[in-house]
């Protein structure tokens, strides 16, 4: 005799949040989290964090102020010219390293093609550097 098992036993309820959740709402939660890290535990409301210390609220202003997309893009092109450029010296000492113990010929020409790849991306930049 074969026994029947009830298909829905196994089946679980669907998942509803009673939060509705919110732009507003979550950018209050963050700056609860963030002032509440920021004052070590001691408090989560952003209004006694800054009344103990004021020019906490006059460097987040200055800083939202401050930046505009031009900078933003001029550091992100200078950090990839110093990413390229640490790249290529990393790569360099690896074949280096290689060398003196006696496995230069088996990186050799990977790693002068990644130099390459590098140097031909670092002339691109000079070239055109607001393009990305």
């Amino acid at each position: 005799m074969i026994l029947r098992r009830d298909p829905t036993a196994y089946q679980r309820e669907q998942f509803v949040s009673d939060l509705l959740y919110s732009k507003n709402n979550t950018e209050k939660e963050k700056l609860k989290l963030q002032t509440y890290m920021a004052s070590n535990g001691l408090t989560s409301n952003p209004e006694e964090y800054l009344k103990a210390f004021p020019e906490m609220d006059n460097h987040r202003h200055k800083n939202m102020d401050h930046e505009s997309d031009e900078n933003i893009e001029m550091e992100e092109e200078f950090d990839e010219v110093d990413m390229l450029i640490n790249e290529i010296k990393e790569r360099q000492e690896f074949l280096n390293d290689m060398t003196l113990l006696g496995q230069g010929k088996k990186y050799k020409s990977k790693i002068q093609f990644e130099i390459n790849e590098r140097m031909a991306r670092l002339e691109q930049l000079k070239k055109n550097p607001t393009k990305k």
